[in-house]
């Protein structure tokens, strides 16, 4: 599978060490996915690249979300019809959340505008398309590349360098705690607020005198 060969980087307390490392392996995985990218047909360029940075933002909005999130009986929100079963849903919801910058936000409206116009034409169609053409040049995450004449281009180093930004916001989450997941203090603070709690419906005074 293309996606298992780009490979990923965890999560969790990055060292500077770690850091490093992960701005030397996304430089290598960019390189391989322009590698892929490229030797793919036109059509298969966008669907691949849309389905790659789909799948960046669902790990983005995981990452983010408790633990149990990825549990298995909450698959049917991210498949199918569930609300965030959609590279739209996913994206606008990374954005509305503040996972994401606006220029990310706007890349990836257009790289799935690009996509879809792929998927549904029943048309061979290529990145010279007048509206393709048009969308690419939209792109703002390419311009480092300085391709600015060639459509297919713009549109595959901006599709490499926006995983890459996907991939460090994934790498540099950590997973929000409820009480459940926290530490052991949070059990025994929420344990005293119900206490006393329950001792002012009770009119009895807490034990501990408070």
């Amino acid at each position: 599978m293309y996606f298992d060969s780009l490979g990923s980087v965890g999560s969790g307390n990055p060292t500077r060490e770690d850091i490093f490392k992960h701005f030397e392996e996304s430089r290598k995985r960019a390189k391989k996915l322009t590698d892929i990218l490229t030797k793919e047909t036109p059509r298969g360029c966008a669907l691949v690249a849309g389905a790659l940075l789909d799948e960046r933002l669902l790990k983005l909005v995981q990452a983010r979300m408790i633990a149990r999130a990825t549990a298995n009986k909450f698959d049917s929100f991210f498949e199918g019809h569930g609300p965030l079963a959609t590279f739209a849903s996913r994206t606008h919801l990374a954005y509305l959340l503040g996972f994401i910058a606006d220029n990310v936000y706007q890349d990836l409206c257009v790289i799935r505008d690009i996509r879809n116009r792929f998927a549904h034409s029943p048309e061979d169609i290529d990145f010279n398309e007048d509206k393709i053409k048009t969308n690419c040049a939209k792109l703002r995450h390419y311009m480092r590349r300085r391709v600015p004449d060639n459509p297919r281009a713009q549109f595959i180093f901006a599709t490499a360098t926006l995983d890459t930004v996907l991939e460090y916001l994934i790498f540099d989450s950590e997973q929000a705690k409820t009480p459940a997941d926290g530490p052991e203090e949070m059990g025994e603070i929420l344990g005293k607020q119900r206490d006393l709690y329950a001792a002012k419906l009770s009119g009895i005074p807490p034990t501990d005198g408070h």
